[in-house]
């Protein structure tokens, strides 16, 4: 990339703040609807079903891969991405005041038209997720340089990680027991704040100068298009081999959203302590992101990927070591016996693992993608973890049969993922 003139230093450093601007409002709108403290709660008192536990956080996790692929062809043959990204986030913006209202009518219609209400903005909510996500990544690639890229993503979680802090204790008061404000409308209050929040994000990204991008100008077939790319990409064993260690993750990640309810169903930890979760997750991954940082700095973003599979390894494994402890308490204040203090140490991890795979996987996926070719790397890649990001259905089905035999898979495929890690190519030593 050619040295930065100072206007084009300015520019950068523009879209850098109004980038970071984007992540601390959605982390903080993320937070009141947290897809593995926040929503497994209020899918359990909806439908008190596991199996649809599973399918919330697949729709969750699935949707912001499932289009982009569809779209891969469109964004090589612009060189602008903003309209595209534009248009998905309006549509997001009326599926959250889509969701809110429908989470206020709880009680006051048929429960299973409500609920099919809801799940089905949650779909196109998260699903117009993807289809704003390869004109962001595009858009930051263009505009934010290889060297402040680790800076860039550690800025939107480590800022977004303190906003998450102060939503986490709002979160805890919301839900308590103790609280005058009862089921719906307290969700109805987390949602609602989560819409407001979610809009200023999609707003501040709208001001995001935008450089041109260099196109190819071939006029194939978009049959063609899709044949070169697959082409092109299996001949990339760097691609596979970071395509399979997603798989192993997934493995993992499918685990995830069933860690709180099996701490209220089988440990009787209380609805509200997630708030208290969360908060202290999110101070933990505060600090977890400089380090982050400062790992991808310096070693590389391979190093941050090996640290997420160890991450994933150690929650499982102590989720694991909970079936085999002894049902002692530990001191006289806090009450707590040795099976909840393993919980609460594997559910204040989750935050800080997720943190380290997403800053991972992203900053990765940008190493590896050709500038050439961009679009297709980010958008192939993304749709072919779709299936991967469906696995907490499968999770949903075996925690209605074992925990125990949940967490024991998503432990040996973290061991894999580490193991499947260390052959990728380390594009610092590359660079």
């Amino acid at each position: 990339m050619e040295p930065q003139n100072s206007s084009s230093a300015e520019f950068s450093k523009r879209n850098f703040t109004l980038g970071v601007l984007n992540g601390i409002f959605f982390h903080f709108s993320e937070a009141f609807r947290d897809r593995h403290f926040v929503m497994p709660v209020f899918i359990l008192i909806l439908t008190d079903s596991k199996i649809l536990v599973g399918v919330a956080a697949a729709i969750i996790a699935s949707g912001w891969f499932l289009p982009q692929v569809f779209f891969t062809r469109w964004a090589s043959s612009h060189q602008y991405k903003m309209p595209l990204y534009k248009l998905a986030a309006f549509i997001r913006i009326g599926a959250w005041v889509s969701i809110t209202i429908t989470v206020c009518f709880i009680g006051k219609g048929p429960g299973i038209l409500v609920s099919s209400v809801f799940f089905l903005f949650l779909f196109i909510a998260y699903g117009t997720g993807g289809l704003g996500g390869i004109p962001f990544m595009d858009i930051v690639a263009k505009s934010i340089t290889y060297e402040k890229r680790s800076v860039f993503f550690a800025m939107r979680f480590i800022l977004g990680g303190a906003v998450a802090f102060i939503a986490g204790f709002l979160v805890k008061f919301i839900l308590s027991t103790n609280s005058s404000i009862k089921f719906p409308n307290n969700f109805c209050i987390l949602f609602f704040i989560s819409a407001i929040f979610t809009t200023l994000a999609l707003i501040a990204f709208f001001f995001v100068k935008e450089p041109p991008s260099e196109l190819n100008h071939n006029h194939e077939t978009s049959r063609d298009f899709f044949l070169h790319s697959i082409k092109r990409l299996s001949k990339d064993n760097n691609f596979i081999r970071f395509y399979i260690y997603r798989i192993c993750t997934g493995f993992g990640l499918m685990s995830i959203p069933f860690i709180i309810p099996f701490g209220i169903e089988k440990l009787q930890i209380e609805k509200s302590d997630t708030g208290i979760y969360l908060a202290i997750a999110s101070v933990l991954g505060i600090l977890s992101n400089f380090i982050w940082q400062k790992v991808s700095k310096k070693f590389g973003n391979k190093t941050v990927l090996l640290n997420t599979a160890l991450l994933f390894t150690l929650i499982f494994g102590i989720l694991i070591l909970i079936f085999f402890s002894p049902n002692l308490t530990i001191g006289n204040l806090w009450g707590l016996n040795i099976s909840q203090v393993l919980f609460s140490l594997s559910a204040v991890l989750i935050i800080v693992t997720l943190f380290s795979d997403r800053m991972g996987y992203f900053n990765y996926l940008l190493d590896l993608a050709p500038d050439d070719s961009r679009p297709i790397y980010l958008g192939f890649m993304n749709s072919l973890v779709t299936p991967i990001m469906l696995l907490p259905l499968l999770g949903g089905f075996i925690s209605g049969f074992s925990f125990k035999l949940l967490f024991m898979l998503s432990f040996l495929f973290s061991i894999a993922a580490f193991f499947i890690g260390r052959t990728l190519t380390n594009y610092k030593e590359v660079k």
